[in-house]
């Protein structure tokens, strides 16, 4: 008699905002660092040493931080189809997430959306890394001249480019209207995972 086991696998997303108010010559001055630490080639951005010297410097904001809340996703279909294919070598994908974007569509997640509903601003990674065997770590950081506004969307895209809706989108999930101006940076925190249930 043939005996299939089950071990159902969890797609998850922990997304982690935090905003650090920019308005002191010092929180200037750590800025500055990060935004030269992000102008160094994207492969040095990669690994744990990476991480490590990026949330050094993120760390040394704390004394600005103004929120920090973390919004819990599913992945989307199209992102766990993207995992699929590359598996199979069915299509041509590095399979690598690649940008984070914000958007203003405050329209709830649905399994078959492709794209925000409304995206206005992406940014390449700015660190990346494997947090253990079944967890990766992506973090987007966008500057006091960025991104400012009322942001309801963010995702996280596989392949993509500088350009708005490029590449495969992984995850999504609505902030509730989350705002940003010129005398702050936001740091976004992505701990995608892949689990068996607990």
């Amino acid at each position: 008699m043939k005996k299939t086991i089950k071990s159902p696998t969890i797609f998850k997303g922990y997304h982690r905002f935090i905003t650090h108010e920019i308005k002191t010559p010092e929180a200037r001055e750590i800025e500055r660092m990060i935004l030269e630490f992000l102008a160094e080639p994207i492969e040095r951005r990669i690994g744990k040493k990476a991480r490590e010297e990026f949330r050094a410097m993120i760390k040394a904001l704390d004394f600005y931080k103004k929120r920090d809340i973390v919004f819990e996703n599913d992945v989307v279909k199209i992102g766990r189809k993207q995992f699929a294919l590359r598996l199979a070598s069915a299509e041509d994908t590095n399979g690598n997430i690649t940008h984070g974007a914000l958007g203003s569509s405050s329209v709830a997640v649905d399994d078959n959306d492709e794209q925000l509903g409304n995206e206005t601003e992406r940014k390449p990674y700015a660190v990346t890394s494997m947090q253990d065997d079944t967890t990766a770590i992506i973090e987007v950081f966008f500057s006091r001249v960025e991104a400012n506004g009322t942001h309801e969307e963010y995702g996280t895209f596989i392949d993509g480019t500088e350009a708005a809706n490029s590449g495969k989108l992984y995850s999504r999930f609505i902030t509730g209207g989350w705002e940003k101006v010129d005398t702050e940076t936001l740091t976004v925190i992505s701990q995608l995972e892949v689990n068996l249930p607990t």
